[in-house]
């Protein structure tokens, strides 16, 4: 009986820690912890939109940035700094 405890246990600590270890680190950032570049192009393209939120990312190794903006644009960077791409979601409204 007691063998079978420790071989449930053991089952569940790995089960525990291979699932922790899958889980994306995202954590809300403040405006000021973007990268330069980052911040350089949404003051360049969006001067007159606000930051509302802001996330990196850590998944695989790899650093990623989200922004959402005031107008609702949602933009996404790499951490090395220059944008490696923009997804733009625009409100209907700004399509007319």
């Amino acid at each position: 009986m007691k063998r079978i405890t420790n071989t449930t246990v053991l089952t569940a600590l790995f089960s525990l820690l291979l699932g922790l270890s899958a889980c994306d680190d995202e954590e809300r950032i403040s405006y000021g912890r973007l990268p330069a570049a980052a911040r350089t192009f949404i003051e360049t393209y969006f001067p007159t939109e606000s930051c509302v939120y802001a996330e990196r990312d850590r998944d695989d190794g790899h650093r990623e940035y989200e922004v959402r903006l005031s107008n609702g644009a949602e933009i996404k960077f790499d951490a090395q700094g220059p944008v490696s791409y923009t997804h733009l979601t625009l409100p209907t409204s700004d399509l007319v």
